[in-house]
């Protein structure tokens, strides 16, 4: 499967377009998302609290897979640094890399980007739609400064 891979680009905010984003993700379908990050567990700590308390009415169930990897609960957001402790353990069809670089895991029906509004991160958003225009990708690009 080539998954299709979705760029939101000058994200003001790219925690409060994170939540959306999954909040609408969750509430359309039934799907598991994937999280993944670089490898800092207090980084993902404070992603994880985040989600379970951005909304006041409402949160983001998710859990952390790091460490001595064990069987996830049924959580529909699994925060990792690896893809390697998901691919065995989960029904996982979006993936929301946050790590900015090239995923080229066929695992996924969607891969999701988000990028601030810093140069440094839109200079990585164009090689990125470079590689995967180039590698026959479809791409879905969102600018969110409008």
């Amino acid at each position: 499967m080539i998954p299709e891979i979705y760029f939101y680009i000058k994200t003001k905010n790219k925690l409060v377009t994170l939540c959306q984003l999954l909040q609408k993700i969750l509430e359309t379908t039934d799907h598991r998302v994937i999280i993944l990050t670089e490898d800092n567990l207090e980084l993902q700590e404070e992603l994880s609290h985040e989600l379970w308390s951005i909304f006041p009415d409402s949160f983001l169930a998710n859990e952390i897979l790091a460490g001595d990897y064990q069987q996830p609960f049924d959580t529909p957001i699994l925060i990792t640094s690896s893809l390697d402790r998901t691919h065995d353990s989960n029904d996982a069809h979006i993936l929301v890399d946050l790590t900015l670089s090239i995923n080229n895991s066929h695992f996924f029906e969607k891969i999701i980007f988000l990028f601030g509004v810093n140069e440094m991160e839109l200079n990585i958003a164009r090689e990125l739609y470079k590689h995967y225009q180039q590698n026959k990708y479809p791409i879905k690009y969102f600018d969110m400064s409008t």
